[in-house]
Parts: structure tokens; sequence; C-alpha cells
């Protein structure tokens, strides 16, 4: 008996597999077409449904034909008909055989011969309908169970397949965009680099270029600075022409715009310290220039008075620098033009804005000159005076870039008046230490500051 129940139990299990779709000796439907056809074979006999059992067993369907089997109990059942259950649960243990489930099979077999025996037997009937009722009922509650299962296992699986998904293009986003990001930095800093390279490139070049430019042009200079110092060695002023005498000239530049001139003739002296616009290579050739006029007059044409010779040069300059210049701009000299009796010790002084200054017994005068620069108007007449010098005066000639220069603790000009202080305390002194005063205070008046202009002075003592 208890193998009788083991196999209508197994064969309730074989059913259930059949529509439950589980791998393993399980049965699944195989379309919607198969799902139709059964529906439709309900309304059959039990006969009919045992031969299309037959049928798809024959063919080796097992799902179908499970499914045709089930119908078989369901038609007899309804029908209270024996014969094909029978023949159903002999097919069955054959189907179970086939699939290897011998437990199964040898339960179904016993129950078909149970039942076959039994089969008049009304308690053996109403134990069969109990089961059969109980096996549907356990079949459907395992359908409804299985399917709530299913049914969470499926939307868990999705949402995690969302979730995942979301990840996973969240992920693709933010990855996309930072590639693209950083490809055009990238591709920016590439661009950059190239230009900069170019740049720097361009920038070398020019920067050659430049120093090339510089050194030839440097190279001018120096050359124009040996032909300034050949024409006017400053140490060579008044050299052989009197006994006591110094000359401070330092140019701001390499070449200066400053120059002095001498010319002896007999016992008459001529010398001259001037002052011509600007500084640097146009105040040099300024200066070449004043000097070849000056040589030019006093050779060529043979003038002999310090205001003649001025009046020439201001001619010569407008002539041939000014009459045809149309910006305005006008380029002349200050300076002061003296003729020294060597044996009488007169002086004959003309001057151009630049004065001349005698300490005669530690007094100093200044020897007021005409207001009129070099250059500037063709019609100016320049004046003279005459100056009788006694032994042991001290003749200054200068320019203007001493008194002139920036310094001191106020940075102020150095002034003519603390010039005047300074020559005329210096003045008791040898030239040679006049000039080192006047050196260490330039020095330490200007300080931090540039040298402002070129700067020229002269002094010589009367003997």
């Amino acid at each position: 008996m208890t193998r009788r129940i083991l196999g209508m139990i197994l064969f309730c299990v074989v059913c259930f597999q059949a529509f439950s779709g589980q791998k393993g000796g399980s049965l699944a439907f195989k379309s919607e077409a198969d799902s139709a056809r059964t529906d439709k074979l309900q309304k059959g006999s039990p006969e009919l449904y045992y031969k299309l059992a037959a049928e798809e067993f024959g063919v080796g369907d097992m799902k179908q034909t499970a499914i045709a089997l089930r119908k078989v109990f369901t038609a007899s059942r309804k029908a209270r008909e024996f014969t094909f259950r029978i023949k159903a649960l002999g097919l069955m243990a054959r189907v179970d055989s086939s699939l290897g489930l011998l437990d199964s099979a040898i339960g179904f077999s016993q129950a078909y011969v149970g039942l076959k025996d039994s089969l008049n037997n009304a308690e053996l009937y109403n134990r069969i309908e109990q089961m059969q009722t109980q096996f549907d009922l356990g079949k459907k509650d395992n359908q409804i169970k299985l399917f709530g299962k299913d049914k969470d296992l499926a939307e868990a699986k999705l949402h995690r397949q969302v979730i995942v998904s979301r990840i996973v293009t969240g992920a693709l986003l933010i990855f996309s965009l930072l590639a693209i990001v950083l490809l055009r930095n990238f591709l920016a800093k590439r661009k950059a680099n190239k230009i900069l390279q170019l740049q720097k490139t361009e920038l070398d070049e020019k920067r050659k270029q430049l120093a090339d430019k510089k050194e030839k042009i440097e190279e001018s200079i120096r050359y124009a600075q040996r032909i300034q110092e050949a024409v006017l060695p400053a140490a060579l002023f008044l050299e052989g022409e009197v006994q006591d005498y110094f000359t401070l000239y330092q140019p701001k530049d390499m070449v200066s715009g400053d120059f002095y001139w001498r010319f002896r003739q007999e016992d008459a002296l001529y010398f001259t310290v001037a002052d011509c616009t600007g500084h640097g290579v146009p105040g040099a050739m300024m200066s070449m220039l004043g000097y070849d006029m000056l040589e030019h007059a006093v050779k060529e044409k043979g003038l002999r008075e310090p205001a003649e010779i001025l009046n020439e040069l201001n001619a010569y300059i407008i002539e041939k620098l000014f009459k045809d210049n149309s910006d305005g701009a006008k380029d002349g000299m200050d300076l002061t033009l003296c003729k020294l009796n060597l044996i009488t010790r007169e002086l004959f002084v003309a001057g151009a804005r630049n004065e001349l200054r005698v300490v005669s017994g530690g007094l100093l005068r200044e020897y007021a000159v005409d207001k009129h620069p070099i250059g500037y108007n063709a019609e100016t007449k320049y004046t003279q005076q005459k100056i009788v010098l006694s032994a042991n005066d001290m003749v200054y000639l200068s320019t203007d870039g001493y008194a002139d220069q920036k310094g001191g603790p106020d940075a102020k000009k150095f002034g003519r008046a603390r010039f005047n202080a300074l020559i005329t305390e210096a003045s008791g002194m040898d030239t040679g230490g006049q000039k080192a005063m006047l050196e260490e205070e330039f020095v330490r008046w200007k300080g931090k500051y540039a040298q402002r202009d070129d700067i020229l002075i002269a002094g010589f003592r009367c003997m």
C-alpha cells in the first residue's frame, strides 16, 4: 500500500514538473500553440486523451505525453471512468522509466497493478478520488507558490539589472566626459606648446638679430670713441702751453658731446671748452663738427678775435645744418672761447651761454657772456671782453654737466652756487689735487643716481 501511495505521489511530482518548466527530469510547454492545443483537448474523452498521450510517447515527446496523461486523469475523474485512468498509470510508469526516474516508474507500476486488481473496490475508488483531489490542490498551490517565487526572483533580477545598467551607463558617461575633457586639455596644451615653441624660436631669432645689431653698433661706437680720443686727448689739452693745469673729462657714454679745442700762434693761445646739444653718438658727431669748424675758422679763414670766430661758427652751423630744417629742431653748442697773451696775461673772452670763472686771491668772479647758443639765431653777433690776469690766478672753463648732476640727500642738482664754492675752496691746491677733489665730490654727490650728462672741466694757473 505504501508503495502505491508513493507511486501516486511521484506521479503528482511528474505532472507538477511538466507544468513548472524546471530543468533535470522536468517537462515544459513548447509554445503558445501547444497550450492552445491542450485547451481544445480538455473537451475530449479519456480515450482520446490517452490516444494522444500514446502518440506523443511514440514520437518521444515526454512533455506533451505528461500533459495528455493529466487530461486523461481529469476527464476520467469527471466521467467516473477507471479504465483509461489505469492505462494512464501504466503509461506514466513507462514515461518515468524512459526518463530514468526508476523509483517513480516503480511507484506508478505498482499503482497501476493495484488499481487494476481493485477496480471494483469502492474503498480504493474513494482513496483514488481523494488522492486525485489532493494531487490537484497540491499542484495548484505549488504552481501559485512557484509563480510568486519566480515573479519575485524575476523582479529582483530585473531590479538588479536596472541598477547595474544605470551604474554602468553613468560610469561610461562620466568616463566619456572625463576623456573628452582630458583630450581637449591635451590638444589645447599641445597647441599652446607649439605656439610657445614657435614664439620662442622667433624670439630667439630676434634676440640673435638684436645681439648682432647691438654688437655692430657697439663696435661702431668703440671705433668712434677711438677717433674722438685720438683727436681730443684730454690729458694733453694745454700740454706744453701752461705749466700747471688739469682736465676732468668724463663722458656719460662711450663718446661725448663735450669737447675742447686749442690753437697756438706765436704768443697767443686760443682755447675753448664746448658743450654740444645731446650726448652719446649724436653729441659726439656734433662735437667733431664743431672741432673741425674751429680749425677752419682760424687756420683757413685766418680769424683771430674770439668774437669773430664765434660769429663765423654760428653762421656756418645755421647755413649748413638748419637752413632746410622743416621740423623746427635745432642743434648747437654752448662754449667759451679764449685768447690768452702768454706775455702780457691779457685774456680776451667771447662766450655763448658758458661763463668764465676766475679765482684771484681766494675770490671767485664769474664773467658773463652772450646768452645765445651757437646755431640758434643767424642775427646774433657775439661780443668779447678783455680780462687782465695776475700771477697765480686760477682760470676755469666748464660745461654744465657737473652742476646739473642729480644727487645728494634730496635728489637735487649740484647747482652753480655749490660748484662755485667747490672750485673756490679747491683753488689754493695744486691742479692735481683740485682734480681729485672734484672727482671725489662728484661721486659722493651722485651716489645711487646715474650720471645725467657729459662732464668737462678745465683749469690752469696763470704764471
